[in-house]
């Protein structure tokens, strides 16, 4: 299975223009999402810990 895996044999593959576009789409919407991510769970981690103001006793 090793050799089948890395043995080298021509590929016949085409990749026409719009594949490209496609690919560099789906990187920059991967990335884009994952900064969303991000922020929102340092958002999250950020009112975790921030320290809540004593709110004064209802009278």
């Amino acid at each position: 299975m090793a050799s089948w895996l890395f043995g080298s044999a021509p590929l016949y593959a085409y990749a026409d223009p719009g594949s490209g576009i496609l690919i560099w789409q789906m990187l920059l919407a991967g990335i884009a999402g994952a900064l969303f991510y991000v922020r929102r769970l340092l958002r999250w981690r950020r009112d975790r810990t921030e320290k809540k103001a004593p709110q004064p006793p209802d009278e």
